[in-house]
């Protein structure tokens, strides 16, 4: 039997994969700094107008890396633009 994704985690993939893969490049700058600091976490910026499904791949490819990954969204929109974040921990004790 041929394994074949979703058209929906195809679409995806299509529409969200260069986003996502630039917000991955950059958290994982982040990860080699703090792991060189002794740090087993980081928190990492996003642009506010990051749409939702590359947000996704990015906390879905981490989690399979097993990262623990949580997005969190700035409340404080007192300006025109602002950040999210996403958390990454990767301490398993």
């Amino acid at each position: 039997m041929v394994d074949i994704i979703s058209a929906k985690e195809a679409f995806n993939e299509s529409k969200y994969r260069k986003r996502a893969d630039e917000i991955l490049t950059a958290i994982v700058m982040k990860i080699k700094g703090a792991c060189e600091q002794g740090h087993f976490k980081v928190t990492i910026n996003i642009d506010s107008r990051t749409e939702e499904g590359a947000i996704d791949l990015v906390i879905n490819d981490l989690k399979e890396k097993g990262y623990e990954a949580v997005f969190k969204k700035d409340t404080a929109a007192a300006c025109e633009h602002y950040w999210d974040y996403i958390d990454v921990n990767w301490n398993l004790s």
